[in-house]
């Protein structure tokens, strides 16, 4: 991880319950890029059991202006913003707020909240929108993911209008509902 410009302002350290060690809260984390390499994937992916973390972190404001890697291609997820609570709820959960971002003409916006005891419940929500260019149509997409970690529930809706100059033609849309399980071979 490369971070270029990072400032930080509200820095206050807190006494929190044990068996966590200190809370740490900033009123704002700001960088203006993030490059991010991942390295490889040697095996199968393996389900966590426990997320806990021995400190409590709440970025009330983090704000990325570039994160940058390889999976994105040239073109960078840009303004992304958001509250990061992790330990919050006494250490039991964590949680992303008022998730937003861009990715080219692509708009995001989501929270997610996730146990850190097995089964590590899960709840999180994406909306996604992306305006119309030359023939392409505008679309909205929504999707929910919630149960636990190692088979949360899908739901998924996507919605999109005709084309500029196909009058007459219907809104097209798709909906879908699937057990994910993001740790075995075949997923759906």
């Amino acid at each position: 991880v490369t971070v270029t410009g990072l400032a930080w302002r509200g820095l206050a350290v807190t006494r929190v319950a044990a068996p966590r060690w200190f809370g740490l809260h900033l009123d704002s984390l700001t960088a203006t890029r993030v490059d991010l390499a991942l390295a490889p994937s040697t095996g199968p992916a393996k389900a966590p059991t426990d997320l806990a973390l021995p400190i409590e972190l709440d970025i009330a404001a983090l704000q990325v202006g570039e994160l940058h890697m390889a999976a994105l291609g040239t073109r960078p997820l840009r303004a992304l913003a958001a509250r990061v609570r992790l330990g919050a709820n006494n250490g039991a959960e964590h949680r992303i707020e008022k998730l937003a971002l861009t990715w080219d003409r692509l708009q995001a916006h989501g929270e997610l909240k996730i146990g850190t005891a097995a089964p590590l419940p899960l709840n999180a929500g994406l909306q996604l929108a992306q305006a119309a260019a030359d023939a392409l149509p505008a679309w909205d997409a929504r999707a929910t993911l919630v149960g636990p970690l190692a088979a949360p529930q899908l739901q998924a809706t996507l919605r999109a209008a005709p084309s500029a100059g196909q009058t007459g033609r219907a809104e097209q849309s798709l909906d879908a509902r699937a057990t994910l399980h993001p740790f075995a071979p075949w997923p759906l």
